[in-house]
């Protein structure tokens, strides 16, 4: 099949086009020039004719005074004035105002014409059919829309006539202007040239115009292709443009869509390059590090964030792998991790790194999440106990090792009280332990959640205390109830113990035993309260917590 090049489709279009497009512009040259020349000079002929009618600015009450008293004033003569200065800039012949008494008589309001008729003379042949224009005009309230040609002693003049009205819109006068039929042809010849000259132009702009329809013939699949790199820019990769060409632009689409398909393909191995990367590396650590991907990570990077810290690992782990083999420790651990690792993700969380079957996770926005993550966790876990710890403040997160070998590590007072938390809660079989500063963060937390207050623990870097809170959601349901009964009673012993007051708090701790045996914080602290009734007052919280 034979190519029709893009240069041969110009050539041929420009010559049928351009051809078709000058006969069309003389035609209509030569047929409607005098019609459109006649129409343009009554409009403008109107035009001197509104400008006059707001330029004397006559009220009706003036009007209809003229016009029946015959009596002029200084106004009067003013407006006058002005009529003969526009029928001067103008260049019209006559200019005036005639005011009807009758259906066949009429008077001479205004004549601004150089021997211009006095105020009130009568208007002859008012009642002529040379006349009847004039006399349509006042009884329609319409302007003629056509020339109106009149023989007269000057030759041949055009009129053209318009309503005064007043406020009721009824017609209560009728302004004319009229001009030299000379005047008007020597214009119109004028036009004719301008007219001649602008087709010229006109049909050198319809070269330009061909030019742009022969475009429009390459537009439609230009636009498809331009629409699909725009997709492509926006991230559509491997799109494709169905364009049926055989010339250039049928090239350069099918160059495009192999283009496409090789950029989808190697950007779908990204992906999965990242995908992979993400399975190691969290991208929130990018965020915190201030980092668009990890091919801007740098050693030595690092970052101060606020964060709430997760430490969570299944109790006595290290006992129950002493007598299982290397795999079963393996799927043991897998097994575990895979009840952590969700209940961290579905609130948002964040996992920092794997201790053994444990994991350290951090939030970057409330230390909700992380309880409920907490919390999920022992419940999915069921026989299998999970401790936890929370903690909240300020975390270094940085970038540790050499130039061949680099980790995420981050560094915080924080993760150590968490992990300290989640370390001791076995000894008062607890499940979660939550810093006072991070239940604090929580919105009616004794309302919303099953807890109650454990104590203090003092902070070794900072010398201060701490506030532990022990929250039992997800533990049995016996267990919970147990502790949800005594809790009022065993905070009271806290508050008794921290005090000094230790023969009041051993009788509040005796009490919950009687009522729950199980409950082994209670029992740390009666022995605390026994031994320094007789030993005497030590450092309480840190031994006790």
């Amino acid at each position: 099949m034979m190519k029709i090049g893009l240069r041969a489709k110009f050539g041929f279009l420009f010559l049928v086009f351009g051809c078709a497009l000058l006969g069309a512009m003389w035609v209509m040259i030569y047929r409607f020039a005098g019609e459109m020349f006649a129409e343009s000079y009554a409009d403008s002929i109107g035009k001197i004719l509104d400008v006059t009618e707001y330029s004397l600015n006559l009220t009706a009450e003036e009007v209809h005074r003229y016009g029946k008293s015959k009596g002029a004033d200084e106004r009067y003569y003013a407006s006058l004035e002005r009529m003969k200065k526009i029928r001067e800039a103008s260049e019209c012949l006559y200019l005036y105002i005639i005011y009807p008494t009758g259906e066949q008589t009429a008077v001479w309001l205004f004549d601004a014409s150089e021997d211009g008729e006095e105020l009130g003379a009568d208007v002859a042949d008012y009642d002529a059919p040379e006349s009847a224009v004039v006399r349509e005009v006042y009884l329609s309230g319409e302007a003629n829309k056509m020339l109106d040609l009149t023989d007269t002693d000057d030759g041949t003049v055009v009129s053209i006539y318009s309503p005064m009205k007043d406020e009721m819109g009824n017609t209560i006068a009728v302004m004319g202007a009229d001009v030299r039929m000379d005047d008007m042809m020597e214009l119109m010849v004028d036009s004719l040239w301008n007219i001649t000259i602008q087709a010229m132009i006109l049909t050198v702009f319809g070269v330009l115009f061909l030019m742009l329809f022969v475009q429009l013939g390459v537009i439609r699949s230009i636009r498809k292709l331009k629409l699909g790199v725009q997709r492509m820019a926006d991230g559509d990769f491997g799109v494709q443009v169905s364009l049926r060409r055989k010339d250039e632009l049928g090239q350069i689409t099918d160059a495009f869509n192999r283009m496409s398909d090789k950029i989808r393909g190697h950007v779908n191995e990204m992906e999965r390059l990242n995908d992979a990367y993400r399975k190691f590396i969290p991208p929130e650590t990018f965020e915190i590090l201030h980092k668009e991907s990890i091919a801007e990570i740098r050693l030595g990077d690092q970052a101060q964030t606020k964060l709430v810290v997760l430490a969570m690992e299944p109790q006595d782990f290290r006992k129950k792998i002493h007598m299982m083999s290397s795999k079963e420790t393996f799927c043991y651990i897998n097994s575990l991790l895979d009840m952590l690792v969700p209940a961290v993700f579905v609130e948002g969380g964040t996992i920092e790194r794997f201790e053994k079957a444990g994991v350290r996770s951090f939030y970057r926005s409330h230390a909700e999440s992380a309880l409920k993550s907490a919390v999920h966790a022992c419940e999915e876990a069921g026989e299998e106990r999970i401790c936890a710890g929370i903690a909240q403040g300020t975390v270094m997160v940085g970038i540790a090792g050499g130039e061949e070998r680099m980790d995420i590590i981050s560094i915080s007072d924080q993760m150590k009280i968490a992990e300290f938390l989640m370390e001791i809660a076995p000894k008062y079989h607890a499940s979660i332990l939550i810093s006072r500063s991070a239940a604090m963060q929580i919105e009616d937390l004794e309302q919303n959640y099953h807890c109650r207050f454990m104590g203090y623990i003092k902070l070794l870097a900072s010398e201060k205390l701490e506030g532990v809170y022990e929250v039992f959601d997800g533990v049995a349901a016996q267990e919970r109830r147990f502790k949800q009964i005594t809790r009022e009673r065993f905070e009271e012993g806290v508050r008794f113990f921290g005090g000094g007051n230790y023969r009041e708090a051993r009788a509040a701790f005796i009490e919950v035993l009687k009522q729950y045996r199980g409950d082994d914080a209670a029992r740390v602290y009666l022995y605390l309260c026994s031994r320094y009734l007789q030993e005497g007052q030590g450092d309480a919280w840190i031994e006790a917590l």
